[in-house]
């Protein structure tokens, strides 16, 4: 259970207003559901408990405006539930529109939920999330040359404008759990506003070597992609040093070195 104020605070970050179309993953009782509601969206909820299930479509049968899923959110094939809901809203008023995503997660699969979510600019136009602060704070303001600085860092800020909002501390909880929690806002890219890599998919499998092997020189974690005197020239060309490490380079270096390391 959560201190009501903060399923408003969620609510606030997203701007939701009359029209939203918005995905809540896991409801649970519909405390933020109803919130939800309550500021005029239609709401789509993603509950993998069938008790929730059954209790949450019980609580809000008397609305149209909702609609609740038994699936796991991880496995579930969330374009296919989201366009029509989307194509609807645009023959009801002409416009097109992006969907909003306001959720409690369950803070063990805020990776799995983000590295899903984040990539769909062309449904969503910003996620709201309640994380385990730690991790907020690390998909956030993580800094170059820490130890914090890791792949899911370049991909949040390939894909979205991240923000921390606030900080949960744990006694807005029922039970109280051992940790703070944090609201989190992801502003959505366009695929036009994506850096622009020559290709998306050997981006991050370049990213995840990159990362291999921790403070490893660049030079060498990437020398099954190309020899390394080839990677110490691209690094060099790029206005950084031959010697450099992941945990040292921006996203927009990284950007750089792909399009060039390509090329090889």
């Amino acid at each position: 259970m959560l201190n009501p104020e903060i399923n408003e605070e969620l609510t606030r970050a997203a701007y939701v207003k009359e029209g939203d179309v918005v995905l809540e993953i896991g409801p649970g009782t519909g405390s933020l559901t109803n919130v939800l509601l309550n500021s005029g969206a239609t709401v789509l909820a993603i509950e993998k408990d069938p008790h929730m299930v059954a209790l949450v479509r019980e609580r809000f049968a008397s609305t149209e405006h909702f609609k609740v899923l038994q699936e796991d959110f991880v496995k579930c094939h969330l374009r296919s539930h989201m366009l029509p809901l989307l194509e609807n809203r645009r023959l009801l008023d002409g416009s097109s529109t992006h969907a909003k995503v306001v959720a409690n997660i369950p803070f063990n699969i805020s990776t799995d939920v983000v590295k899903q979510l984040l990539p769909m600019g062309d449904i969503f136009s910003e996620v709201v999330l309640l994380l385990q602060d730690e991790t907020a704070m690390r998909l956030v303001e993580s800094s170059l040359r820490t130890s914090e600085y890791r792949p899911i860092n370049i991909f949040v800020n390939f894909y979205s404008e991240p923000e921390y909002i606030l900080k949960v501390p744990r006694t807005n909880f029922f039970p109280q759990p051992n940790v703070d929690a944090a609201v989190v806002t992801f502003k959505l890219k366009q695929a036009a506003g994506y850096p622009p890599v020559a290709c998306t998919k050997s981006f991050f499998s370049m990213i995840n070597s990159a990362f291999n092997g921790k403070r490893k020189m660049l030079r060498r974690s990437l020398q099954h992609i190309c020899p390394s005197n080839e990677i110490e020239r691209a690094l060099v060309d790029i206005g950084l040093p031959a010697t450099s490490r992941p945990e040292e380079l921006t996203l927009d270096d990284f950007v750089k070195l792909h399009n060039l390391v390509v090329q090889l």
